[in-house]
């Protein structure tokens, strides 16, 4: 992992702050919520003043990583002296919180995601790395941060879990030999996984057994479609949270190289989240909809019903297979 001039000034930047809040993601997941915990906790042995500020509860599968670092009143910590965007480098990725975002006497940003729209007075993204985790560890090391164990587990999760536990394109050499640095320092890798993978509530085999019952196949079976709605959530006595690896369900369907599942976050606000298994590039259907994330996974959301959304990222799509 190559050092960064950008990292450096970042690094110098929180050294001098007294007072961090740290701003992950909208349902903030494994890389997310990992990234933040390992730099609040290093923050917080240094002796600064440091929390995550967040939207909504950490969902049951990582509220291990949250060892009192979460709060959702940015009262708590008025006028800091800096904040910073993690894991997103767009204000669309924590809308309830951009206002208390831009209070930060410096702002800085910290993400893998490519955006247009760099954030803060210091922003770095690296689209190669294969999770923000990975760049919180070079930030860390920037730092003069030594890690312990509370720190790796927390990195060890955002790499597990942005990478598909390690089966993603993104992952690269270095990835690996990150998370051997990490295990050295006593991480228990099947505590984690099972932990997030093996935790699961009978709600979401429900509502994950009624989402697959409804595969659509589009353009000769090379695209799966899957939906959950309000009413099926209900029905299953689940939570939204409860859809997560549906989408890889889908895309691990022999012969499908596009996976795309709905979900109905609000009657007329639908979240598509967009996965490739080898060729495909489903980035620049998201970017359509104002949406990103990688090559291989992305997402956005759509201002409509359900019907109608399947029906547009569908016309999207169809350029991939052109």
């Amino acid at each position: 992992m190559k050092n960064n001039h950008v990292l450096n000034e970042m690094a110098s930047a929180l050294k001098e702050a007294t007072s961090v809040l740290i701003y992950p993601h909208i349902k903030a997941d494994g890389d997310g919520l990992g990234s933040a915990a390992a730099l609040c906790h290093a923050l917080r042995k240094m002796g600064k003043e440091a929390y995550i500020l967040m939207e909504e509860k950490v969902s049951e599968t990582l509220k291990f990583l949250d060892r009192g670092y979460c709060i959702y009143d940015a009262s708590l910590l008025p006028s800091p002296d800096l904040t910073m965007a993690l894991d997103c480098s767009d204000h669309t990725r924590f809308p309830g919180r951009s206002d208390s975002y831009e209070s930060g006497k410096v702002k800085i940003c910290l993400d893998h995601h490519m955006t247009a729209c760099p954030l803060g007075d210091i922003c770095f993204v690296d689209p190669h790395a294969a999770a923000t985790g990975e760049l919180v560890y070079q930030l860390l090391m920037e730092m003069g941060v030594e890690l312990d164990l509370e720190m790796a587990e927390s990195l060890y999760t955002a790499i597990l879990t942005d990478t598909g536990r390690f089966q993603y394109s993104n992952t690269s050499p270095s990835t690996h030999q990150l998370a051997a640095k990490l295990l050295a320092i006593g991480v228990d890798s099947n505590k984690i996984h099972n932990q997030i993978y093996s935790n699961v509530s009978l709600g979401k085999l429900r509502i994950t057994s009624m989402a697959l019952s409804g595969v659509k196949l589009y353009f000769d079976g090379q695209v799966s479609v899957a939906r959950v709605t309000r009413s099926m959530l209900e029905e299953a006595g689940a939570l939204m949270e409860d859809t997560e690896g549906i989408v890889d369900a889908l895309r691990s369907i022999q012969g499908v190289e596009v996976a795309v599942f709905l979900k109905e976050e609000e009657p007329e606000h639908i979240r598509a989240s967009l996965r490739a298994k080898s060729w495909a590039e489903v980035d620049s259907v998201a970017t359509r909809f104002e949406g990103g994330g990688h090559k291989k996974a992305a997402g956005c959301s759509l201002y409509t019903n359900i019907d109608e959304a399947e029906a547009l990222i569908i016309d999207a799509v169809r350029g991939i297979f052109a």
